[in-house]
């Protein structure tokens, strides 16, 4: 199979604020995968503040603080939880 022939990919990667089950802190979307090629527009990054504050662990990990999630907006708790 040649790159051509790929489908078209997107690579998705969350954080999350080191609770048990963890609650969703950042959402970065990687460039889609065109042709064999990065589609280097289509990147994203959003901060969210989840209903939990960050655990130590985990501005360790990510680099994310409750103070730098502060002015983000919201995210509410699973209903899975």
């Amino acid at each position: 199979m040649t790159c051509n022939a790929w489908p078209r990919l997107l690579a998705v990667d969350v954080e999350g604020n080191g609770a048990i089950p963890p609650d969703l802190a950042e959402v970065t979307v990687l460039p889609p995968i065109r042709d064999g090629s990065l589609d280097a527009g289509a990147a994203g990054t959003w901060l969210v503040r989840p209903p939990i504050p960050v655990t130590s662990f985990a501005t360790r990990v990510h680099k994310l603080t409750k103070a730098g999630l502060a002015d983000c907006p919201a995210c509410p708790r699973s209903p899975m939880t």
